[in-house]
């Protein structure tokens, strides 16, 4: 049996890509209710402590970036997991497992971390997640050297299994820049919450100019990435247009569907052969 193109690696991908655009969605929010938060109250931070309303705002926060951050380090496992088992994980439900696995796991990394940040236990909580980010950072680029051998190795595989490791390396391709992107424009906005924890800028102004500039960096990434996603990866696109009812209808016809899988087989034959 044939596997359709677009079955457990384009639906994991998706799964992973909304949950990841979801976490930048609320880390901006909780920046700019912090910033306002900041300026309406004028409060000045003595001893480095923060009112509760500032303080659940930021744990807020936390929660969202170590999210995102454990997406991207999920979405390097997932592809390396498919480019190494694609048989398993196309047609298995080892993909459905990972995925939620993974899921758990990443929920539970932002808990801890939100409930770090709420205590005030804002050095432990930083670098928790400075630590997450270069661990994603450094799974993401081990990941993209392993599929491209793999991909290399794989002459003697069915033209079935050739078909999902070129759709996971096309996928990979294109999630791994903007991971890349994402994880280094997090960890120079961490170094702006660094800026603060040690008092690098005058305390009266620090979380402002930290916030600031976070949130600027964080709005920056999230549009690069998403924009990058949607110009870069035709499946993405088509997903992303139905989304919004904009889509082509899926012809319901048994011939249509045996010309689409023809085509995609057709062209994989010119690329191996």
């Amino acid at each position: 049996m044939v596997t359709h193109p677009y079955c457990n690696d384009i639906v994991s991908s998706m799964i992973i890509m909304y949950a990841w655009s979801s976490a930048f969605l609320i880390g901006i929010i909780a920046h700019v209710m912090y910033i306002v938060t900041d300026f309406m109250t004028t409060f000045l931070p003595l001893r480095n402590i923060d009112p509760p309303v500032r303080l659940t705002i930021l744990s807020l926060h936390g929660f969202s970036h170590v999210m995102s951050s454990t997406q991207e380090f999920l979405f390097a496992t997932d592809r390396a997991m498919a480019s190494s088992y694609p048989r398993r994980y196309h047609d298995g439900s080892i993909a459905v497992k990972s995925l939620l696995f993974g899921e758990a796991l990443s929920l539970t990394c932002a808990f801890v971390y939100m409930r770090e940040i709420y205590l005030n236990r804002l050095f432990s909580g930083f670098l928790l997640t400075t630590t997450i980010d270069c661990a994603s950072l450094l799974c993401l680029a081990l990941t993209s050297i392993h599929i491209r051998n793999r991909v290399r190795s794989i002459s003697s595989q069915s033209l079935n299994v050739k078909y999902q490791l070129r759709e996971t390396s096309e996928i990979t391709n294109v999630m791994l820049q903007c991971g890349v992107v994402s994880l280094l424009t997090k960890l120079c906005a961490m170094f702006l919450a660094w800026t603060a924890v040690y008092r690098i800028i005058s305390v009266k102004y620090a979380f402002t100019i930290a916030g600031g500039g976070y949130l600027i960096i964080e709005t920056t990434n999230c549009f690069i990435c998403c924009t990058a996603l949607l110009l870069n990866h035709r499946g993405f696109r088509k997903q992303t247009l139905k989304l919004f009812g904009r889509g082509t209808p899926p012809q319901s016809t048994e011939q249509s569907g045996i010309s689409v899988r023809d085509m995609y087989f057709s062209d994989l034959r010119r690329v191996w052969n």
